[in-house]
């Protein structure tokens, strides 16, 4: 998150993550984090559906 340059383009930063990693540094560190699944891979971060609709939500 660090590298994410927010002031200057106006970016916002999002994280998504797995119940696994609710309390990463990229979910803590982001100005907003949405859970999208499971510990499990499959169904988490490689669930492009998943991913999709929570950016999506809170963009």
């Amino acid at each position: 998150m660090s590298s994410a340059p927010r002031v200057a383009v106006g970016y916002r930063t999002v994280a998504v993550f797995s119940t696994a990693d609710a309390g990463a540094q990229h979910v803590r560190e982001a100005e907003q984090a949405v859970e999208i699944g499971e510990a499990l891979a499959a169904h988490s971060y490689l669930n492009q559906r998943r991913v999709r609709v929570g950016v999506r939500v809170r963009a």
